[in-house]
């Protein structure tokens, strides 16, 4: 519709832009690397038509080609097993049918303009944010939710946006007739080292204004006319605009959220209540282990407006409006997701997704032919099974976890909190692996905790003296109890998230 009513007149100026991929870096003054974002294409896709539709070809043969394509060969064979002919877009073998390359861009921009119409026309692909400072506690910050196998034939760009606009110069209005924006599922995971680190790069750009200055400008106001200011308030009349149609789509987003991380800045710094040792104690245990947020799922329903008049401020007032009362009504969301809770808004969702299978997929194998009933049947109580178990395990694991943090930062020891951060990075293939590595994970807070009895003063006598050796024995008795109870915890929370893991791998190839 769109695209029709911005060609009915003659374009004064069409512009179109395709970009391949963008990359862009940000260093903080140090010359730390501290964030990559990058949008990105999508692998191009080759079809071939047979039997009356569009059959999507396997990825090694689909590389295969597109890789002969790029480098300019008409002709495409490979024994007796493949035969394309890239020139006139026909294969012979292993299919025979009329082929078709499908490429997505990581950019599309489509503007045309003509006396009284525009139309815009974008489509981003993929956004990713990551996280590149060395110690990162999420290493991935922004980035779009997976494609469940069998929606794949169905990939969409992140984000869409089509706009029609007409203006009528007799009167100096805007029209918007069509304005709708989809953004698809994504995943943000933030951690507080993360945001001061890009907070200490911008904020330096923000220029102070002297107080004396701030107070001569308010003074300047104050002994301004009333004609004056009205003249002021005529010359910033404010625009309105005529939106016919306005949509933005719902979002539905993974949040996960931590204090935890450490902070690369060059020149912020901290706040002075935090530079208290018992108040930064207190912050550590309860305010880490209390506030750790992990796969926290909302969803924000879309907004509209159909024929109004406003202004560009109402209008970002009004959509901030409704976007934040929608967080505000699935706060108990966030509180229900939290790690030392053992999320139970996940536990709920994930039983909930189980019970609804158990009921709907013999009703859809009874429809689609009798024998599936019992098929179908088995099917349902699979993933009921699965979504429980994997459920109970995964809020199991998530409290452990939470223990497990809780007693990593009484250890007061950086090193320790380093490898233990490290190791529990770590996402093994199958339930042995984990088991493996959750036994690895229980040695180390057991031969830590007891050679930190004797490593802990050492290190503090060769760093401090005296003062440090005592500081030393301290942490190494504190370390002797905390840091193999913490062993325990990382024990259990990484052995329930392996079984957590093997159900979801097990329910996501039944489907």
């Amino acid at each position: 519709m769109a695209g029709k009513a911005g060609q009915t007149e003659h374009a004064t100026l069409a512009l179109f832009v395709s970009l391949d991929g963008v990359g862009m870096s940000l260093i903080n003054g140090q010359y730390t690397e501290v964030a990559f974002a990058s949008l990105s294409s999508a692998p191009t896709t080759w079809d071939v038509f047979v039997k009356g539709k569009w059959k999507p070809l396997k990825m090694e043969l689909a590389a295969w080609l597109e890789d002969k394509w790029r480098n300019g060969k008409m002709q495409a064979d490979f024994k007796d097993y493949v035969e394309a002919d890239l020139k006139d877009m026909q294969m012979t073998k292993p299919y025979r049918g009329e082929l078709r390359r499908t490429h997505r861009p990581a950019i599309s921009f489509q503007y045309r303009t003509s006396e009284s119409h525009t139309a815009v026309f974008a489509n981003v692909h993929r956004l990713q944010i990551d996280n590149q400072l060395p110690d990162a506690y999420f290493p991935c910050v922004w980035y779009p939710a997976l494609v469940p196998k069998h929606k794949k034939a169905q990939v969409k760009p992140f984000l869409m946006l089509t706009m029609l606009r007409t203006q009528v110069p007799e009167s100096n209005t805007d029209n918007i007739k069509y304005l709708k924006l989809l953004v698809q599922e994504f995943n943000i995971s933030l951690d507080v080292g993360f945001i001061l680190s890009v907070y200490n790069i911008f904020v330096h750009l923000q220029k102070e204004v002297k107080e004396s200055i701030q107070i001569q400008n308010d003074l300047d106001i104050v002994k301004q006319s009333l004609k004056e200011m009205l003249k002021v308030q005529a010359a910033k009349s404010v625009h309105r605009t005529v939106f016919e149609y306005l949509h933005l789509s719902p979002l539905k987003m993974c949040v996960s959220f931590s204090l935890s991380g450490n902070a690369h800045t060059s020149s912020l710094q901290e706040h002075s209540l935090l530079n208290s040792d018992i108040v930064r104690f207190f912050y550590d245990i309860v305010g880490v282990t209390l506030t750790e947020l992990r796969e926290v799922e909302l969803r924000l329903a879309f907004f509209e407006r159909k024929n109004v008049t406003l202004s560009m401020d109402q209008l970002m007032s009004r959509a901030q409006a409704h976007y934040t009362s929608q967080i505000i009504q699935q706060g108990y969301v966030l509180i229900l997701g939290l790690d030392v809770l053992g999320n139970p808004y996940g536990l709920i969702k994930d039983f909930s997704k189980g019970l609804g299978d158990l009921f709907y997929e013999p009703v859809v194998g009874s429809i689609e032919a009798p024998g599936e009933f019992t098929e179908r049947l088995f099917v349902g109580v699979e993933s009921l099974l699965g979504h429980t178990v994997g459920g109970t395990a995964g809020s199991l694991s998530r409290i452990t976890a939470s223990l497990g943090r809780a007693l990593a930062f009484m250890t007061f020891d950086d090193d320790y909190k380093a490898k233990r951060r490290q190791r529990l990075r770590q996402r093994p293939k199958n339930l042995p692996q984990s088991l493996v590595l959750a036994g690895k994970t229980f040695a180390m807070g057991m031969v830590l905790g007891v050679s930190g009895v004797v490593a802990s003063p050492a290190r503090g006598a060769s760093e401090s003296g005296a003062e440090g050796f005592f500081k030393g024995v301290g942490k190494g008795l504190l370390g002797l109890v905390t840091k193999p109870m913490a062993g325990v915890m990382d024990m259990f929370s990484m052995s329930l998230d392996g079984i957590r893991r093997v159900c979801i791998h097990t329910l996501c190839t039944k489907q």
